[in-house]
């Protein structure tokens, strides 16, 4: 890589926490089935833009959050709310869920109005 080009900051991320973890970019190449040239290039080269796959496994062996993952890439935009969000829903039963939504619906209806839509009928689909 030429000097002048910085780490992205996914492999920056991975690098870190990989490091934090103790682990050798062979282990974490092994512990997720990669060849470790593989997650030197990752951490190295910015223009390097790996799969969804690759940074799921990632994301599951660093203990990171996947959507995360996925904003460092530029893949989505990260919204850091969102993801405490999705990650509290994990910890709630379906009930609490459902009461968790309506909290949300009620105190924000404008915002909601036109937000519950995908943008597509999933029956139409089928």
């Amino acid at each position: 890589m030429p000097r002048n080009v910085q780490p992205s900051r996914l492999g920056a991320v991975i690098a870190a926490k990989r490091k934090m973890m103790g682990l050798s970019q062979r282990q974490l190449a092994e512990k997720i089935g990669l060849n470790n040239a593989t997650i030197s290039k990752l951490e190295k080269d910015p223009s390097l833009d790996p799969d969804i796959r690759t940074i799921q496994l990632l994301a599951d062996a660093l203990g990171l959050d996947y959507t995360y993952l996925l904003s460092l890439n530029e893949t989505v935009k990260d919204d850091r709310d969102l993801r405490i969000i999705a990650r509290a829903k994990e910890n709630m039963t379906p009930e609490e869920q459902e009461r968790m939504m309506q909290i949300l619906r009620t105190t924000f209806d404008t915002a909601f109005a036109n937000a519950e839509s995908d943008g597509i009928d999933e029956a139409e689909l089928f």
